[in-house]
């Protein structure tokens, strides 16, 4: 075993060695030759002695095809879907939390980074927020959760998010302006504002294109599940409005007053607004 220092190559994001992989026992069982290991812990921990921080954490992922947009851009706190570079090219990587590691801090000096794999910074940007939102992410009440399961809206959504799910980088709920109120009848209906976000780092105009499709969509599965055309009436959620916004145009009010809605979010009966902005 190598004897500490402080001094590490090692910073969150960077990726092991195939050797390394292989002598803790990392690889993946379902698809061993697809496997790749990240670190997971932070810049700060990491120089730290193991009479400090006795352990680092790694996640063991794997090699995909195509990236799937419900996992993207950290809708998903369970599962991230994010590109990587690498000698041959551009790949994509799936990482699930759950595949989170720890291994003794002592054998950290003798595990050298495989520079070969590389995250680029926005893609290193959105691994530190995925590993955040786990614990940080925003959460609604049990009664509006379970309106919106009971219609499988949340599904729904889910599946129109996926068909764009590379242009839009998030999609934030407002639930009753943001107020503490219980709704015993279907008739006394929560008030939803939805607002889609969308990223102009590469194609804003796609991007925007995609966003008011998504728009669209959301809005027309509202209505047909909840709206009731003869009396014109909602029924248990009334969606006031579904908007789309670019990333640059999204006010730092705007990002405390709106909770961004995760595909995987957790309820709890009592809990204020989230603000997204780190």
């Amino acid at each position: 075993m190598a004897e500490w220092s402080r001094e590490t190559l090692w910073r969150q994001g960077l990726f092991l060695e195939d050797k390394s992989i292989d002598k803790y026992n990392l690889r993946s069982e379902e698809f061993p030759e697809k496997t790749v290991v990240i670190m997971a812990s932070h810049d700060c921990d990491l120089p730290q002695p193991p009479s400090i921080e006795p352990y680092f954490e790694v996640i063991v992922g794997r090699y995909i095809d195509h990236l799937d947009g419900a996992c993207t851009f950290t809708k998903s706190p369970r599962k991230l879907h994010i590109e990587i570079q690498t000698l041959e090219g551009q790949k994509f990587v799936e990482f699930i939390a759950k595949d989170k590691h720890r291994i003794d801090k002592n054998h950290l000096p003798e595990i050298i980074p495989n520079l070969n794999l590389q995250l680029d910074v926005d893609s290193l940007r959105e691994f530190k927020r995925w590993l955040s939102v786990r614990y940080s992410r925003s959460s609604f009440a049990n009664a509006f959760e379970t309106r919106l399961k009971s219609h499988k809206l949340d599904k729904g959504i889910a599946k129109i998010l996926q068909k764009h799910g590379e242009l839009i980088t998030g999609i934030f709920f407002e639930v009753d302006e943001s107020q503490e109120i219980k709704h015993i009848s279907p008739e006394d209906t929560y008030l939803l504002d939805i607002t889609i976000l969308y990223s102009t780092n590469s194609d804003p105009n796609a991007a925007e294109v995609a966003a008011q499709e998504a728009s669209d969509a959301i809005t027309k599965l509202f209505k047909t599940k909840l709206f009731n055309s003869i009396n014109r009436a909602w029924k248990e959620i009334e969606l006031r409005f579904c908007d789309v916004i670019s990333d640059e145009a999204l006010t730092y009010k705007q990002s405390t007053q709106l909770k961004l809605w995760r595909l995987d979010y957790i309820s709890l009966a009592e809990d204020p607004p989230h603000p997204i902005i780190e």
